[in-house]
């Protein structure tokens, strides 16, 4: 979970404060590992929400992927990848790792 925001309708009308909020944007970061997708991990978000739409009827949710600009957050969807082991570029960056912390 990265940032919840709250207020009165999709626009967060958020003047009078002392209403309960009617509608909610709720900003997830999703770092995946390999075996995964961002199409599995939608479904499985939704699979959870629906779970909570069971008991409780109404609740309702959109998914949107990636978030809309507004909220500046991160637009970029990056898929895992396996870099083998003998890739030039992991040498490297070892090497240079090692070379600035001496490990």
């Amino acid at each position: 979970m990265g940032t919840i925001i709250g207020g009165q309708g999709r626009g967060h009308n958020m003047r009078d404060p002392n209403f309960v909020s009617d509608f909610c944007t709720v900003l997830v970061n999703a770092l995946l590992l390999t075996g995964m997708s961002s199409e599995s991990v939608r479904k499985d978000i939704k699979a959870a929400l629906d779970k909570l739409k069971e008991s409780e009827p109404d609740f309702h949710y959109e998914i949107e992927m990636p978030p809309h600009p507004k909220y500046n957050a991160s637009t970029v969807i990056m898929e895992p990848f396996d870099l083998p082991r003998d890739e030039y570029i992991l040498e490297s960056v070892l090497t240079q790792y090692r070379a600035v912390t001496g490990r």
